[in-house]
């Protein structure tokens, strides 16, 4: 991650009426997370003793998955459903990270300036912005692999940040992380179930349980069960992504970092991996913070969205609201960014955010 440069701050925040609110279409709650036992739905499918994941027996609807938005209220779960106020799993306030300058009398670069955001149970809560705006240090601050100089992080209501590195491997149990590069993210010497069995292993799992758990990981993210046995390399990087996301499912946990899962993969292939992630949490509750460049892969998965740039959000709201009509200056040049088939509108659209941008705000 490149630190933002420079000391200037970033465009108005704003944040959109009724933030504190519900998102539009919640998921049935992880067991963990609801702390009760969670309601199956039709095609959800039945739960594998072996490792308590449910197999998949079937799309999610008629009409195939079409983003948060077209999930059905979570039931028994007025928070979610009913606009109610919901305890936050992840709560990050004023964070603040800063990295070492160039030189040894160099200042430090503050990459972080006072970010604040708050992820729900079940929940997916997208985070977008431009190279070296801070988005995957906000969610290395999380998982602890960079220092925090002020700020809170709490998961579950416990604080997290400064923790020691035996009670950070507890919380892995819990919080999972999902890497760009497919392939760099896994152990090329490894098999696919070596790689699958290392966190269960590292749990406390016997050996035949964990061999038990790899089959369903595998039948989880649609891959074969001889898979088990081959190299990284013997696959391409919509597969390896899959293998990604199933070592991040392979401990249940109940939060995952998706830090650009689909940007080094052709469009086809984001779809179908962007398809896998909302079917995986529609059928377990598992809540995601989505990093990412792009507003259109963004809204597609998420219920709210924060806007980072230069370190500092600059506006937060629902997804379809942040995505179609954005406030922020800066959110409006995130969308432009993305060109569109009509080149008069695409013309016409870029010459009004250069006339806006021009013109003095009050």
């Amino acid at each position: 991650m490149r630190p933002g440069g420079g000391d200037e701050r970033g465009p108005r925040r704003r944040d959109r009426p009724g933030r504190a609110g519900a998102p539009r279409a919640a998921r049935p709650l992880h067991p963990q997370a609801a702390g009760r036992r969670a309601r199956r739905r039709p095609g959800q499918g039945t739960v594998d003793a072996a490792g308590g994941l449910p197999r998949l027996t079937g799309p999610a609807g008629p009409g195939g998955l079409a983003g948060p938005q077209g999930f059905p209220e979570a039931e028994g779960f007025p928070g979610l459903a009913g606009g109610g106020a919901v305890n936050p799993l992840l709560k990050v306030s004023d964070l603040r990270v800063s990295f070492p300058g160039k030189g040894w009398r160099a200042p430090r670069v503050e990459v972080l300036r006072g970010v604040s955001l708050d992820v729900r149970p079940g929940e997916t809560v997208g985070l977008v912005g431009g190279s070296g705006s801070g988005k995957t240090t906000i969610g290395r601050a999380i998982l602890g692999l960079v220092p925090v100089q002020s700020g809170t992080i709490e998961f579950a209501g416990e604080r997290i940040d400064g923790l020691s590195p035996r009670r950070r491997r507890a919380l892995a149990r819990d919080i999972q992380v999902i890497f760009q590069d497919p392939y760099t993210s896994l152990n090329p010497s490894l098999t696919i179930g070596d790689t699958l069995s290392e966190p269960l292993l590292a749990q406390g799992h016997a050996a035949r349980e964990a061999r038990a758990r790899v089959a369903v990981l595998l039948d989880r993210v649609k891959l074969p069960a001889d898979a088990a046995d081959r190299l990284p390399r013997e696959f391409s990087g919509g597969q390896r992504q899959r293998v990604a996301i199933a070592r991040a499912l392979a401990i249940d946990p109940r939060l995952i970092v998706c830090d650009e899962p689909v940007s080094a993969l052709d469009l086809t292939t984001q779809r179908t991996v962007l398809d896998l992630l909302l079917e995986i949490q529609a059928q377990t509750g598992v809540a995601y913070l989505f990093i990412s460049h792009d507003l259109a892969v963004v809204r597609f998965m998420s219920h709210r969205v924060a806007v980072i740039h230069r370190g500092e959000i600059v506006e937060t709201g629902e997804a379809a609201a942040v995505t179609s009509a954005p406030e922020n200056p800066y959110t409006r040049s995130l969308l432009l960014a993305a060109p569109i088939a009509d080149v008069e509108r695409q013309r016409a659209r870029r010459e009004q955010f250069e006339r806006e941008v021009a013109s003095p705000r009050a």
